[in-house]
């Protein structure tokens, strides 16, 4: 009897789930990634619509507080993808783009070395 509960109760648990969104990571475009060749991607958050699965009237009030809570759960860990996913993207642009703020400061750190007839020195991958 309890396993036909439990059978029950998951399937109940998974037409909940189907009936509320999830916000997932998803790749967005970024007119730097081919130019300054970078190897991390910036990620937004994406809601998808969820399917029309009837609940009665009686079932309403648990339908939409099971799939109230599955969209905050997938909200916070793709959020949590995401901030990280971004963070990395982030520190990656200003070192390998040429017009970034950091490689125009070494540029011009280096311009007085060179103009001393100093050797500026680069690595090769």
């Amino acid at each position: 009897m309890k396993k036909v509960i439990l059978i029950i109760s998951g399937f109940i648990l998974i037409s909940f789930i189907l009936t509320s969104c999830a916000i997932t990571p998803k790749m967005a475009t970024d007119i730097d990634d081919k130019r300054c060749n970078l190897i991390t991607k910036k990620l937004e958050l994406e809601m998808s619509e969820p399917l029309s699965l009837n609940c009665s009237l009686n079932e309403i009030v648990l339908c939409l507080g099971i799939g109230a809570l599955f969209t905050a759960t997938t909200g916070i860990i793709s959020g949590s993808i995401v901030l990280v996913g971004n963070t990395i993207h982030w520190l990656e642009k200003p070192g390998k783009c040429n017009d970034s703020f950091i490689n125009t400061y070494v540029t011009k750190h280096n311009q007085f070395l060179l103009e001393q007839n100093g050797q500026l020195v680069e690595l090769t991958e």
